[in-house]
């Protein structure tokens, strides 16, 4: 974001033990190189991020990698995965027309896919069998139904043993208010999207999730200001090249 503005809110840090908020700097601050973080390297499939520790040989979190360009390989011959059926170009079309409208009736998929009624059901109910599709769900206008804040948090964690990582994971799934948790290569651990009503209410959660004592060193919060780009649809003809 060279040349633009941003405002960064610190949270708690081991500098400031009581948590206390959003003391914004302004201006384009460098993303600096975590103490702990080693480069990750990839290894048979898993993606290693070595973290650095007081005494003895640092332990080693290994992270499944999903192979995208293998899939997305057997995908474009007509296969979405090994053991499922073939996928063809108009069951791609039909998953392209239901992310776009899930209610539509199935004589206007049909129109759109270039099927007759009958058929058209017939890979509808086969795809959702087959779990290519995993549900419906109705979007919400959440603006004309109450305010709302969206704030991205960094987490760093205090200890980094595969229980260490178990623990918060478990714990962060309990909070309403969290949509996101992704772990995370680099300078810290997780990045986490919570959507509350107020900041106030966003604090009250993070003092929360210290106090249950969960592995949290260190976070920093960043409060969406304005969202220019929101997309729900995966761009699958993009990702199959199809």
């Amino acid at each position: 974001m060279a040349g633009g503005q941003r405002s960064r809110y610190h949270g708690y840090s081991p500098d400031n033990p009581s948590g206390h908020p959003f003391t914004p700097e302004w201006g384009c601050m460098p993303d600096l190189p975590h103490p702990r973080a080693a480069p990750p390297t990839v290894r048979s499939g898993l993606l290693h991020q070595q973290h650095g520790g007081s005494g003895g040989a640092a332990p080693v979190v290994a992270t499944s990698l999903i192979l995208l360009e293998d899939g997305l390989q057997t995908a474009r011959k007509g296969y979405a995965m090994e053991g499922l059926a073939k996928l063809d170009r108009i069951d791609i079309s039909i998953l392209v027309e239901l992310q776009k409208d899930g209610r539509m009736t199935n004589v206007s998929l049909a129109d759109a896919v270039g099927l007759s009624a009958s058929p058209c059901l017939q890979r509808v109910k086969r795809l959702e069998s087959l779990g290519y599709i995993s549900s419906y769900k109705a979007h919400l206008n959440l603006a004309k139904i109450t305010d709302s804040v969206t704030v991205f948090t960094e987490v760093t964690l205090s200890d980094h043993k595969r229980e260490d990582f178990a623990k918060f994971e478990s714990n962060i799934r309990l909070v309403d208010e969290v949509l996101e948790c992704h772990l995370i290569s680099g300078g810290y651990d997780y990045l986490v999207r919570f959507m509350t009503r107020s900041i106030q209410d966003y604090q009250d959660v993070m003092e929360s999730l210290l106090d249950k004592n969960i592995g949290i060193s260190k976070y920093f919060s960043y409060i969406v200001i304005k969202s220019p780009v929101r997309k729900d649809e995966i761009p699958l003809r993009k990702l199959l090249r199809h």
